[in-house]
């Protein structure tokens, strides 16, 4: 299982950032930062976000899912909107 800050750290090391540096674009501490990448702590999506642009990164490289995920949850969406779509036709058959 792929943990969200391990995955941040393996990229902000390959672009060769240090900790202090994205801290600092954060506007949080080090040390702060540091609990983020030991998964210590949780990250709200919105930092993600930030994370994701200061490491020049599309999101889902920092969340490891790729298309397997999207693949699997567009159908289920997509069948959603569908049901409701088919009760409101049938809602106005009705009448």
């Amino acid at each position: 299982m792929n943990n969200i800050g391990f995955n941040i750290r393996k990229i902000r090391e390959k672009k060769g950032f240090s900790q202090e540096f994205i801290a600092e674009k954060l506007g949080i501490n080090q040390s702060t930062y540091g609990k983020l990448e030991r998964d210590m702590s949780n990250v709200t999506l919105d930092r993600l976000f930030k994370i994701a642009d200061i490491l020049e990164e599309d999101i889902t490289s920092l969340l490891d899912i790729g298309k397997k995920i999207f693949s699997i949850t567009r159908p289920i969406k997509a069948t959603g909107m569908w049901k409701r779509l088919t009760t409101t036709v049938k809602r106005c058959s009705k009448s």
